[in-house]
């Protein structure tokens, strides 16, 4: 279990009417190894009804770079928001929602609590000469999007369309000059509107991350657009009608 991080939560916190905030502690933080993308997500075990977290099994799948064999049926991805080398923590904000495995345990979460975490993995990668993203997110997507714009240097513009479940789950970024953030209602649909503006290969850089269904659409029609792998990353982040996150 070399690739494998046990972790206990440190502090939890409502960070906004649909989102937590958890921050953990890890131990033995030197074995983490952060990507350089900011973007880089994190497959996070939880306990069973026991509350014993999972243990090593010969034919289980391997989940990620150096992962370990762990059940993935236990397991869900999570975006890295912050990651402290001082303190020994990762921050990791969760949608707070009815049902579903991580969004249960996050509503009873205490410091002291522990899951086990895989090495970062992401997917991240402004071209040299992009001088505009654009970002296509729901709520899910907002912790990889606030990295995203950390990340952005002063000549890149952003322009971002995100849907949210309410108008208090809007972030609050550091948007450079010439920045543009739109947000609309998530409701059932979690639509988010394709631009009207044309994509322009070799200037745009496009990140989408939402619904697998929308991200689909999304991406088909930046494909028919003429962008390619280079120029576009699109991850469906969760599937209407089962619950992953």
């Amino acid at each position: 279990m070399s690739g494998i991080l046990p972790i206990a939560v440190k502090t939890v916190r409502d960070l906004s009417p649909s989102m937590m905030r958890l921050v953990f502690e890890i131990d033995g933080f030197e074995r983490l190894r952060p990507t350089p993308h900011p973007d880089e997500w994190v497959s996070l075990w939880f306990p069973d009804a026991t509350g014993a977290l999972p243990r090593p099994l010969p034919r289980a799948f391997l989940v990620g770079p150096s992962g370990g064999r762990l059940p993935r049926a236990r397991s869900r991805p999570y975006s890295l928001r912050r990651i402290d080398p001082v303190a020994g923590t990762v921050t990791i904000d969760i949608v707070r929602h009815e049902g579903g495995l991580a969004a249960g345990w996050a509503a009873r979460a205490r410091p002291g609590d522990r899951l086990l975490m895989s090495q970062p993995e992401g997917r991240f990668r402004l071209p040299a000469g992009a001088g505009r993203v654009l970002v296509f997110a729901d709520i899910t997507g907002l912790p990889a999007l606030a990295r995203i714009v950390e990340s952005l240097p002063p000549r890149v513009r952003l322009s971002a369309e995100i849907a949210l479940p309410c108008p208090g789950d809007r972030p609050d970024l550091p948007l450079g000059p010439g920045a543009r953030l739109r947000s609309h209602p998530m409701g059932d649909a979690a639509l988010l509107p394709c631009p009207a503006e044309a994509f322009v290969p070799g200037r745009d850089y496009v990140w989408i991350a939402a619904e697998a269904a929308v991200v689909a659409g999304l991406k088909r029609h930046f494909l028919g657009q003429g962008a390619t792998a280079r120029d576009l990353v699109a991850i469906g982040y969760w599937i209407r009608g089962r619950s992953r996150r």
